[in-house]
């Protein structure tokens, strides 16, 4: 399976990670994350080139992870600082290692050449983290391709029926403004409903409100798939920047070429002291995600085999489609030019690095 490698993947959310080691899977790879005693973030290879035992079962001691089968320690950079069977290290005796960065509550990764690993890269989640705005967010396994979730965000379309608390009403006096932009390798998409009447989710995030609102909602994607959904509602006819306002970020890691980790958050400037609301708001949103998303996920990657090439399959094309679409060109573009320009694999002698 061809990835994307000189990108930024989102490996975890921040609080996800400690000292005990994390076993996550991306691009194929067994890793392993663990929090040094500085608090930064190391990433390695989950697989100890010993006897191949899962280093997610080892022990974090100071700096160095240690693997449980033979007690061999590896720092943060994969090199081997401690060999309990004799004082000889055999330069073999090492773990790839990755260049991590927290931000936004997120641990990204850079699974490339580490030489590019630049930070500016790393997209900008409105919301996160900001004062005035609180978060909620989760991980869903997906039994699908990684691009699959993307084609489902960047069409909208769907949560009319797949969706019921999603779901308007149709009337004539309801408005639909549909646009996608493209900006170089960057898609967003317009879906806003205007002078529509309020609906299930609307009157959940916002009980008092009228019974017309508008309702701004749209994506912005970035190669590979990390992407920001925009939600926001207003009483219709009002101001945008008037209204309540959520920010999700929704970024998918590839685990395998059919499976992926699908990160949601959901920051939000509204009723921010409701602990009760914040807790119904990350069931409801996990919910969604689990039992409707990423169970039509699965379903058609299971008709689809283990291929992941949709374009290559010959769907019939809606105008709907036309993101989605544009993503998919745009992400085997990337991927095409990296190739030609012979990307560098792993990161087998760069320090694993983390911002506070």
């Amino acid at each position: 399976m061809t990835y994307l490698r000189n990108c930024w993947y989102c490996a975890a959310w921040s609080d996800e990670v400690s000292r005990k080691p994390l076993a996550r899977t991306i691009l194929d790879e067994k890793l392993v994350l663990f929090r040094k005693l500085d608090g930064g973030v190391a990433a390695v290879s989950g697989v100890c080139p010993h006897r191949f035992a899962p280093l997610e079962e080892g022990v974090v001691k100071g700096d160095a992870l240690a693997c449980r089968y033979h007690g061999l320690q590896f720092d943060a950079r994969g090199r081997c600082v401690h060999n309990p069977h004799g004082p000889i290290i055999p330069p073999a005796l090492k773990l790839s290692a990755y260049r991590i960065v927290e931000r936004h509550g997120a641990a990204w990764i850079w699974m490339g050449d580490p030489a590019l690993a630049d930070e500016s890269r790393i997209p900008v989640l409105l919301g996160h983290g900001e004062a005035g705005w609180k978060t909620v967010k989760g991980m869903v396994p997906v039994k699908g391709s990684y691009q699959l979730v993307s084609d489902n965000l960047l069409d909208l379309s769907h949560t009319q029926f797949l969706h019921s608390f999603l779901t308007m009403e149709d009337d004539r006096e309801k408005r639909y403004v549909f646009e996608v932009i493209q900006d170089g390798s960057t898609i967003t998409t317009v879906s806003n409903h205007l002078n529509t009447k309020r609906f299930g989710f609307s009157e959940f995030a916002w009980p008092d409100s009228p019974e017309r609102i508008d309702s701004y909602s749209g994506i912005r994607w970035e190669a590979p798939a990390n992407m920001l959904l925009k939600v926001h509602f207003t009483r219709a006819g009002q101001a945008e920047a008037e209204g309540i306002h959520s920010w999700g970020a929704e970024l998918v890691t590839p685990e395998t070429a059919t499976t992926c980790h699908y990160f949601w958050s959901n920051a939000r400037d509204f009723r921010l002291d409701d602990s009760v609301f914040e807790k119904a708001l990350g069931e409801t949103i996990a919910g969604i995600f689990t039992n409707e998303d990423a169970w039509i996920i699965g379903l058609i990657q299971k008709n689809m085999g283990d291929r992941t090439d949709l374009i290559a399959l010959r769907p019939v094309v809606l105008p709907s489609d036309g993101a989605a679409i544009r993503a998919r060109r745009i992400l085997l573009k990337l991927m095409r030019e990296e190739q030609q320009a012979g990307v560098q694999h792993g990161a087998a002698t760069h320090e694993a690095h983390a911002e506070p």
